[in-house]
């Protein structure tokens, strides 16, 4: 598929939301009410989940190809990935009494973005 193929479903994607947005907000019993994205705490707990979703089919992904391309044994694609978890936790809480803020009105979502 290469990045013709990549570029192509990100244009499908962004022209179908449009008149499903167009769609969602005039219809009585709507599947999801698009204003609800307007509200940031809602927006950032649906961010969260795509970072996570995203996260997760990474690690599957890379596992995968790890082993069937590379031909690395799943105890070797272990020790490699379990390398990265100190990096990937790592988030820098604030001080006790500091009060730390994002920038984006002002919400704080499980540190992501605000971290140091």
């Amino acid at each position: 598929m290469g990045l013709g193929g990549v570029i192509f479903g990100y244009v499908v994607v962004a022209v179908g939301v449009v008149p499903f947005g167009w769609l969602e907000v005039r219809r009585t019993e709507s599947l999801v009410d698009p204003r609800l994205f307007r509200r940031p705490p809602f927006a950032a707990v649906v961010g969260a989940i795509v970072v996570f979703v995203a996260f997760s089919a990474t690690l599957v992904l890379n596992t995968l190809y790890l082993q069937h391309a590379r031909g690395m044994t799943p105890l070797d694609v272990g020790l490699v990935i379990a390398m990265f978890a100190p990096a990937a936790g790592r988030q820098r809480q604030p001080p006790a009494g500091e009060r730390k803020r994002c920038g984006w009105a002002g919400v704080r979502t499980a540190n992501l973005g605000c971290g140091g």
